[in-house]
């Protein structure tokens, strides 16, 4: 995953040698995969200091999520890979793909809302600014939602959106499976 944010194998095994130490990387990074190695290792271990140092680093308690629900997922893939004995590589791919997919939908997201005034305070607000409404639809292989499937998702909470990156990024991580 990190190679394909552009690091090289060489910068990723120099980051995972010494998460801290590392200049590649800044404080949330580093706050997240010491998290993530923690609960890897020792999920029983990992307390509500943990998760408040991430919160001191800026990070959002959505993103906190996020990172939980990612190192849990790859948790469940490689222990799944161990028991079925399914090359993890497969896995990765499996993986890379939904990645991959996930990322075209955020870029068809934002390009959807490119000409949308923010904030947006409604749902009602957030589907008029799409180009067809509740029927702009954004593709990625067999994966397909329409604005109006991808509103399902929002609570009125989420509102209000400041940018369509938000929207994007807020859809998207409750779509994840």
């Amino acid at each position: 995953m990190a190679m394909a944010q552009g690091f090289t194998r060489e910068q990723v095994e120099s980051i995972l040698k010494d998460v801290n130490g590392s200049d590649l990387i800044d404080e949330q990074t580093k706050a997240i995969l010491n998290l993530a190695e923690k609960a890897t290792k020792h999920a029983y271990k990992v307390t509500p200091e943990d998760i408040e140092g991430l919160r001191g680093t800026g990070l959002s308690d959505e993103a906190i999520l996020e990172a939980i629900h990612v190192t849990s997922f790859f948790n469940y893939m490689d222990r799944m890979a161990d028991t079925t004995g399914t090359p993890a590589e497969g896995l990765r791919e499996m993986v890379g793909g939904m990645q991959a997919a996930f990322a075209e939908i955020r870029g068809q997201i934002v390009g959807a809302l490119a000409g949308a005034s923010f904030p947006i305070a409604t749902p009602e607000e957030l589907l008029a600014a799409f180009p067809d409404g509740a029927d702009t639809t954004c593709q990625s292989g067999d994966i397909k939602m329409t604005a109006g499937e991808a509103g399902g998702l929002l609570t009125a909470d989420d509102f209000p959106f400041e940018s369509a990156e938000q929207v994007a990024d807020t859809i998207l991580s409750r779509a994840a499976p």
